[in-house]
């Protein structure tokens, strides 16, 4: 198994463990929050669901633009959806791309840099990764809501 295959099936694995987490949640809970401050898992999965999008893009140009309108527009696309059977196909649609998108990349690109809005050192590694990285990370957050959810 070459890198890049490593990230697809990784990617396609979290997916599964994401959702697993996910369905965990009782339907009337999925919205909401242990306090003002913090996401309910209904809210992470609408990030889940559209934060990626751009991936291929930005791997495709080695560049990701991200103005204060964009991030305006994608804040207020997240939110357009909150029905999450039409979350769940869209991320599981969407993930089905990135990855068929990642079996046109070369293993030689991976460490070629892409430029981004924020500081740090990015590369195409770091891009095709995003997407299983942030649904571990979201995977986490939605087991601690059912760890609370089951305290009662």
């Amino acid at each position: 198994m070459n890198a890049l295959d490593l990230i697809a099936y990784n990617t396609q694995r979290q997916l599964d463990r994401f959702f697993e987490a996910f369905h965990a949640i009782p339907a009337d809970k999925q919205d909401w929050a242990p306090n003002a401050a913090s996401r309910s898992a209904l809210d992470q999965l609408q990030e889940v669901a559209v934060v990626f999008q751009g991936i291929a893009d930005a791997v495709t140009e080695r560049k990701l633009v991200m103005t204060d309108e964009d991030f305006a527009n994608y804040t207020a696309e997240r939110k357009m959806v909150s029905d999450p059977a039409q979350l769940e196909k869209m991320t599981r649609e969407g993930t089905v791309q990135l990855i068929a998108f990642m079996g046109n990349v070369k293993e030689s690109e991976l460490e070629e840099t892409v430029e981004m809005p924020w500081p740090g050192d990015f590369r195409v590694a770091d891009l095709l990764g995003y997407h299983s990285w942030n649904m571990a990370y979201h995977e986490g957050q939605i087991n601690y809501i059912a760890g609370l959810l089951a305290e009662g």
